[in-house]
């Protein structure tokens, strides 16, 4: 997704179980602009 000429919409898929309050990202990670859950 980096290399890509222009940003994507990018929509990540998961549990509500597996949400946490944050993260601490490291340089190889690509930011979602929205995240999906069976409760969302």
């Amino acid at each position: 997704l980096a290399a890509m000429p222009f940003k994507p919409l990018v929509i990540g898929v998961g549990y509500e179980l597996q949400r946490i309050a944050t993260i601490y990202p490291q340089p190889h990670d690509i930011p979602m602009d929205r995240v999906v859950t069976e409760a969302s």
